[in-house]
């Protein structure tokens, strides 16, 4: 059993699933003012707490990744007292944590950070008014500060190991001394600085029903059906300033089976005519045992709109079409030997930070040949179709002696008489022989 004492009082750490009020001649007496109490897991994730918080508050917060934050004040009239409201959250998070065995800790003050703080530190404790806030957390180690690990070394260097020992020091001489960042920092800890944590907002989500007036036979009348569906779910996104990643729409068959029909796009998208295009190669996959009665379109992976995300529709249906494994990307690789300085991936996979990093240093063409050809010659000159005027060049490139097939080549932009502008090379050795290699248009 978890104990919440007066911010004078040890706290008791026990093993338990619950935090139970202090008795009656110890508790604070909590009145309605702003008020927050943290309530720290380690090792469940803050949004697995969330909907307890919001049993007893409108406004809670996601202190981290394993602290909820909730403001009380303006709960504790609604409650009837800190008692009813504790009972509350306390029956909510006993079922929440009937399958965890790690404790949890909370505290209450009226500071957010001195709340977060205490209930890290395993230190639950009830702080009714912020002049308790110093003594509350004098015996927080300088180590437990969620400060730069550079700024707490500083402070033990100058013996300060606890919160107890800055107390002691004047506020602004601390600020000339060791920045601004740990004097604001103490102030929130001491209320002196108002501070008002972002309210946690529920993720937006778009579930419809429809149900036509008769049952629908064909392909041709569920897509009728569905566009009216997709015109209300695109208007859901403007709305919002969203984009769609994923949805499921749900068929309702008249034989009581349900087929659901799971839509995602490479991007974010708020296309309709691309949400169709994907649904219907979808439903082509799957052959339906009765007439439908009812469709269910539901939002599954939402994004905040971007005007410089690029949406790629093609990409998508293609994927839908052929799979996901078959549609490729060209993508450098580290080599200086054209014929393996690109490589194909997987659309869906991330592109390669070589990208950014293996920029050519000389002109190539997009268009390789593979392998490359060879090209007749008069005079010692090169022929393709016609006779090779010689526009750029040499390049040369030697590379890939380590392999065992050395390349050691001139590259040269040539152009004929037709116009067409030729990447060729020659060898360089005993025959010096003249290869096309690619062509620039």
């Amino acid at each position: 059993m978890l104990k919440l004492r007066r911010a004078g009082a040890g706290a008791r750490h026990l093993r338990g699933s619950s935090l139970t009020s202090a008795p009656p001649r110890n508790r604070p007496v909590l009145r309605s003012r702003t008020l927050w109490y943290a309530i720290h897991h380690p090792g469940l994730s803050v949004h697995q707490t969330l909907p307890a918080g919001l049993r007893i508050s409108d406004y809670v917060c996601a202190a981290g990744a394993e602290t909820l934050l909730i403001e009380i004040g303006g709960s504790l009239r609604y409650f009837g007292g800190w008692r009813r409201l504790h009972e509350t959250l306390e029956q909510h998070l006993d079922e929440l944590y009937q399958h965890q065995p790690e404790v949890y800790r909370g505290s209450v003050t009226p500071s957010p950070a001195a709340s977060t703080l205490l209930a890290r530190c395993a230190r639950q404790k009830v702080v009714a008014h912020s002049s308790e806030l110093r003594s509350a957390l004098a015996g927080i180690t300088i180590a437990e500060l969620p400060l730069a690990a550079r700024l707490k070394a500083s402070l033990q260097r100058c013996g300060l190991f606890y919160l107890r020992d800055i107390w002691r020091l004047p506020a602004a001489q601390l600020r000339l001394r060791f920045g601004r960042e740990l004097s604001e920092y103490l102030d929130r800890l001491l209320a002196l600085r108002p501070e008002r944590p972002p309210r946690w907002q529920p993720p937006p989500q778009f579930s419809r029903e429809l149900y036509p007036e008769y049952p629908l036979h064909n392909t041709a009348a569920i897509v009728h059906h569905v566009v009216s569906l997709f015109a209300e779910y695109r208007e859901f996104l403007l709305r919002r300033h969203l984009l769609s990643a994923q949805f499921d729409l749900m068929l309702h068959l008249s034989d009581g089976q349900q087929l659901a029909l799971p839509v995602i796009t490479r991007y974010a998208s708020r296309d309709t005519s691309l949400f169709l295009a994907l649904f219907e190669l979808a439903l082509e996959k799957h052959t339906l045992t009765a007439d439908v009665i009812g469709l269910t379109l539901s939002s599954i992976s939402l994004q905040p709109y971007s005007p410089d995300q690029q949406v790629n529709g093609l990409t998508d249906m293609l994927s839908a079409r052929l799979g996901a494994d078959n549609v490729l990307r060209l993508q450098l690789a580290e080599e200086h030997a054209p014929e393996f300085s690109s490589a194909t991936q997987h659309w869906h996979s991330p592109p390669s930070l070589l990208a950014d990093t293996c920029a050519l240093s000389y002109r190539a063409p997009a268009w390789l040949l593979r392998p490359a050809q060879r090209l007749r010659q008069l005079h010692n000159r090169p022929i393709y179709k016609s006779q090779l005027t010689l526009l750029s060049g040499p390049q040369r490139i030697e590379t890939r002696w380590w392999a065992g097939n050395s390349i050691r080549r001139d590259y040269y932009v040539a152009r004929n008489r037709q116009g067409s502008q030729l990447w060729i090379y020659q060898e360089l050795g005993s025959t010096g022989d003249w290869f096309l290699h690619g062509f620039f248009c």
